[in-house]
C-alpha cells in the first residue's frame, strides 16, 4: 500500500515541527507545504526539500490528507474546504474560533466520511498514557498549566491557548456533562485573558479546578486526580507519574483513629505509603507525543479505526473554553477594578497640543 500524500497548511512553529517529524518518520509522502507569507514558504520548502505554495486550492488534487497548523482564525475556513474535497484533516487545536464551526466540520467529516483529527497531543504524553486508564472514576481533578509570556498565540486568550489542553484531558477522564462552570481571569499584556481559573462540575459530582498562566515566573503542566482507585499526580513537563493505591489491607482495616494504641498508631505511620497507601513512581517511556499523534492519523486513515481526539471530542473541549472566556469577558467588562493590558489609541486618535 502507498503511503498517503499528505500537506502541511501553516508552517509556522508548529507546522515545521509537524513536517520535519514526518519526513523522519516516512509514515506520509509530504508533497506540499502551504503558507501566505513568502518568506516562511521559501524558507520551510528548502528546509523541508518539498513544493511550497500560497493557496491549498493550487494544489488540491495532489494530496489524500492534510495537516492544517494555521492561526485559530483561519481553522475553519481551510477546513471546510478540504473536507468537502475528501481529504482527511488533522487540525491543531483549538479546533475552530467557535463552537458553531467545529459543529459544521464535524459534520462535513461526517459526510465526506473522512478523518478529522484534533490536535489536542497531551493525550499523547506518555506520562497521560501510563495512567489515563487506570484511575477509575475521578472524584476531585486539580490541573495548572503555566508558562511564560512567549507572545505566541496571541489571537486567543490562555483558556484556549494552554487551558483547553487540560479541558479536553478532563472530559476524556470525566464521561459526564458538565452542569456547573465558575471562572474568572485577568488581561495582562492584553487584549485576552493571561491567567484563567476556571471550577467545573460534572453530573456525577466529579469537580475539577484549572489554573492557566502565561504570565508566570514558574513553569507548571501537571494534574492531580483522585479517585475511588487511588490519586495519580502527572508531570507532563518532566513526564513523570506518581501513584497512591488502596491497597486491601487499607480496604479491611477496621480502626477507631481516636483510640489507637501509641504502638499501633506507629505501625501505621511506618507502613502508611508502603502497605496501606502503596506509593509508586511509575517507569514513563520515552516517546514524541507529535509523532504518535501523527500515527494515530495515519491509522485512523488505513483502517477506518476512530482516532483518540476525534473532531467531536475537540469540539466539546472547545465549547467548555469558551463558556470559561465568555464568563472572564463579562466578568471583566463589568467590574471597573478588574486588571486589564494596556489600549492604544487608535492610529485615527488626533490629540491637539
Amino acid at each position: 500500500m502507498s503511503k498517503p500524500r499528505i500537506a502541511v497548511v501553516g508552517v509556522g512553529r508548529l507546522g515545521s515541527i509537524h513536517a520535519k517529524l514526518i519526513r523522519e518518520a516516512g509514515l506520509f509522502d509530504l508533497v506540499a507545504l502551504v503558507d501566505p507569507v513568502p518568506a516562511s514558504r521559501l524558507i520551510a520548502s528548502e528546509q523541508f526539500e518539498t513544493p511550497a505554495v500560497a493557496d491549498v486550492e493550487e494544489i488540491l488534487h495532489q494530496f489524500d490528507c492534510a495537516i492544517i497548523a494555521t492561526p485559530t482564525v483561519y481553522h475553519h475556513q481551510v477546513a471546510i474546504q478540504l473536507l468537502e474535497s475528501g481529504k482527511h484533516l488533522l487540525i491543531e487545536k483549538p479546533i475552530t474560533a467557535t463552537v458553531a464551526q467545529a459543529d459544521e466540520l464535524v459534520a462535513a467529516a461526517k459526510s465526506s466520511q473522512v478523518v478529522l483529527q484534533v490536535g489536542h497531543v497531551e493525550r499523547f504524553n506518555p506520562a497521560f498514557e501510563a495512567v489515563c486508564n487506570d484511575l477509575g472514576t475521578p472524584a476531585f481533578i486539580d490541573a495548572v498549566r503555566a508558562s511564560e509570556y512567549t507572545f505566541r498565540s496571541t489571537d486567543v486568550g490562555v483558556t484556549l491557548d494552554l487551558m483547553i489542553h487540560d479541558l479536553d484531558l478532563i472530559l476524556s477522564l470525566v464521561p459526564h456533562p458538565v452542569i456547573s462552570i465558575q471562572a474568572t481571569g485577568l488581561s495582562l499584556i492584553g487584549p485576552h485573558e493571561d491567567v484563567a481559573y476556571a471550577r467545573l462540575t460534572f453530573a456525577n459530582g466529579c469537580l475539577a479546578n484549572l489554573t492557566a498562566s502565561r504570565s508566570s515566573y514558574e513553569q507548571q503542566r501537571h494534574m492531580r486526580i483522585t479517585g475511588d482507585r487511588g490519586f495519580a499526580n502527572i508531570d507532563f513537563a518532566n513526564r513523570s507519574v506518581t501513584t497512591v493505591g488502596l491497597s486491601q489491607e487499607l480496604k479491611r482495616l477496621d480502626i477507631d483513629p481516636d483510640s489507637v494504641t501509641q504502638q499501633e498508631r506507629e505501625d501505621l505511620q511506618a507502613r502508611y505509603f508502603t502497605d496501606l497507601l502503596p506509593k509508586t513512581e511509575l517507569s514513563v517511556p520515552d516517546s514524541n507525543p507529535i509523532a504518535m499523534e501523527q500515527a494515530d492519523f495515519l491509522q485512523g486513515i488505513a483502517t477506518g479505526d476512530p482516532v483518540r481526539v476525534s473532531g467531536k471530542a475537540g469540539r466539546d473541549a472547545l465549547s467548555v473554553a469558551i463558556q470559561i472566556t465568555e464568563q472572564i469577558n463579562r466578568q471583566q467588562s463589568g467590574d471597573l477594578h478588574a486588571v486589564k493590558g494596556p489600549h492604544f489609541a487608535s492610529k485615527s486618535t488626533h490629540v491637539s497640543s
